[in-house]
C-alpha cells in the first residue's frame, strides 16, 4: 500500500516536471523561432525591435515620462542580465542579441513562478486544469513582448491563490512586489475587495480592515513609484473612442476579446450552482461578471486591448475556479480526494 502510494506520488511529480519542461521549451521556441517582436517591427509605422539594440531598448523603456518608465523592475533586471551576457556572447544573428537571450532566460522563470502554488501547495485545485489554462494563455500573450508583463502575470497568479487561501499578509507582500513591475497589481486589490464581499464567515471589521489596507498600500506605493519614476498617460473619455475607436474592431482585437470572453462565459454556463452556495464560488462569479468592466477600464486608460498580455490578470482567478471544480469532480471519480461539504471549502 505504501509502495503504491509512493509510486503514484513519484508519477505525479514526474508529470509536473514534464509540464514545466514543455512550457519552458514552448516559450523558447516563441523567442527563437516565431520571433514575434521582429514580425511586429515589419508592420507599417513600427520602429525596430527593442530586443535588437541596447540603445533602442533603453530609449523605449527607460525614458523618464514614458508610460513604461515606472515599470522599472522588469526592465532593469533584463537589461542587467543582457549586459552580462554581452560580455561573453557575440553574434551577427539578430535573434541571438543579448537582450533577446536575456528575455528568453527570464520569461520562463517568471512564468513558472505563477504555477508554483498550484503545483506545490494546492489540494483544492486540479493543477492540470490550471496549468492548461495558464500555460496556454501565457504562451499566446507572447506575440507581443514587454519585460514587465510576465513577472506581473505570474505574481498576480500567486496573489490570487493566496487570497483564495485567505493568506492576506502574504498576498499583500506579493502585491507590493507586483507594483514595481507593473501597476496591474490593482487586480490584487480587487481580489481582496471581492473576498471581503463574499466571505461572510470572517468578521465585517476584519474584512473592511484588509480591504482598506490593500487599497491604501496600493495608492501609497503607486504614488511613490511615480514620484521617482514620473510618467504620463492618456485617458479615453469619449464614448465613441472607447467602443468604436481606431483598431478596436480589427480582426486581432476581435479574436483576442473572444479568447478572453470564452473563459468567464464557460464558467458561468458550466457551473450551474446558485449564488451564495459558497464564498469561493461567489468570488469566481463576481470576477466573471466584472470581466467586461475591466476591459472597458483598460480601454479608458488607453490600453491596447488587442494584446492578450494586458487582459490575462482578469482571467487568472477564473482559472482557479475552473481548476477547483475539476479537482472536485476528479476526486469524486477516483475516491482519492475528499472535500468537505461545508461552505468554507466550496
Amino acid at each position: 500500500m505504501f509502495l503504491d502510494t509512493l509510486t503514484d506520488y513519484s508519477i505525479e511529480q514526474q508529470n509536473k516536471i514534464f509540464v514545466l519542461l514543455l512550457f519552458w521549451l514552448a516559450i523558447e521556441l516563441i523567442f527563437f523561432k516565431f520571433i514575434p517582436d521582429l514580425g511586429t517591427a515589419t508592420l507599417p509605422n513600427q520602429g525596430p525591435s527593442s530586443l535588437t539594440d541596447f540603445q533602442i531598448f533603453q530609449s523605449y523603456f527607460q525614458t523618464p515620462g514614458s508610460v513604461m518608465y515606472p515599470r522599472f523592475a522588469g526592465t532593469s533586471i533584463l537589461l542587467g542580465l543582457a549586459r552580462l551576457i554581452a560580455r561573453h556572447v557575440h553574434s551577427v544573428d539578430v535573434r541571438l542579441h543579448p537582450l533577446r537571450l536575456a528575455a528568453a532566460i527570464l520569461t520562463p522563470v517568471y512564468a513558472i513562478v505563477g504555477l508554483v502554488p498550484v503545483l506545490v501547495r494546492a489540494t483544492r485545485y486540479s493543477w492540470r486544469t490550471y496549468a492548461a489554462f495558464y500555460c496556454s494563455y501565457s504562451a499566446l500573450s507572447l506575440y507581443v513582448f514587454y519585460p514587465y508583463d510576465m513577472p506581473s502575470i505570474a505574481l498576480i497568479s500567486v496573489a490570487a491563490f493566496l487570497v483564495l487561501e485567505e493568506q492576506m499578509g502574504a498576498a499583500l507582500v506579493v502585491m507590493l512586489l507586483t507594483s514595481i513591475f507593473r501597476e496591474s497589481s490593482l487586480h490584487i486589490v480587487w481580489f481582496v475587495f471581492v473576498w471581503a464581499i463574499c466571505n461572510r464567515q470572517v468578521s465585517t471589521v476584519r474584512r473592511a480592515a484588509w480591504s482598506a489596507a490593500y487599497f491604501l498600500t496600493y495608492v501609497i506605493e503607486y504614488s511613490a513609484i511615480r514620484r521617482f519614476y514620473p510618467a504620463h498617460g492618456s485617458l479615453y473619455l469619449d464614448t465613441h473612442e472607447i467602443f468604436f475607436g481606431r483598431g478596436l474592431w480589427s480582426l486581432t482585437c476581435i479574436v483576442t476579446l473572444a479568447i478572453v470572453a470564452i473563459v468567464p462565459i464557460f464558467y458561468l454556463v458550466n457551473r450551474r450552482t446558485r449564488f451564495g452556495l459558497s464564498w469561493r464560488h461567489d468570488f469566481f462569479v463576481l470576477n466573471c461578471v466584472a470581466a467586461p468592466a475591466w476591459i472597458i477600464f483598460y480601454r479608458i486608460m488607453g490600453g491596447n486591448i488587442s494584446e492578450l498580455r494586458m487582459l490575462i490578470p482578469i482571467l487568472l482567478p477564473i482559472f482557479y475556479g475552473l481548476a477547483m471544480e475539476s479537482a472536485k469532480k476528479s476526486g469524486a471519480r477516483s475516491g482519492e480526494l475528499h472535500f468537505k461539504t461545508s461552505p468554507e471549502v466550496c
